[in-house]
């Protein structure tokens, strides 16, 4: 942009066709993400909870009685991340690239009347939940 207001105007529908011809250079350039087999696991990552209308106010996603994995891993963090108060964990979902599925239930499990009461606050606080889909932040 600098390098345009320094030409006279009338050079710049010369220069047009050279940028054009660069572009497409410029765009191989970028990273892709991974690319995935049919049938092969998509990563499904849970992330934290918190109050919507408070969005510094974290806690770790199965600080909530959501079905977690028997050993849960927790995944390392550079330090934004960590200053963001990021918690990324692995999660039960299995989902596979390009195959289709149908509801099922990732566990069978009886909330005990305290663990129901947290879910009725987080629900009166308008907790959001953050996930990632292979990297990709769903809220």
């Amino acid at each position: 942009i600098s390098l345009a207001m320094t030409l006279d105007p009338r050079s710049l529908p010369l220069l047009l066709p050279l940028l054009l011809l660069l572009a497409p250079a410029q765009a191989t350039k970028q990273k892709h993400g991974p690319t995935y087999e049919l049938h092969e696991k998509v990563p499904v990552d849970v992330n934290n909870v918190g109050p919507f209308h408070n969005p510094a106010e974290t806690y770790e996603f199965y600080s909530l009685p959501y079905c977690a994995p028997d050993n849960p891993e927790m995944h390392d963090h550079d330090l934004g991340s960590s200053l963001a108060g990021d918690r990324r964990t692995s999660s039960l979902y299995d989902l596979r690239f390009l195959v289709d599925i149908q509801w099922h239930p990732l566990c069978e499990y009886t909330l005990m009347p305290d663990e129901v009461n947290k879910f009725i606050t987080a629900i009166k606080q308008n907790y959001l939940f953050e996930m990632f889909v292979d990297g990709l932040p769903v809220e």
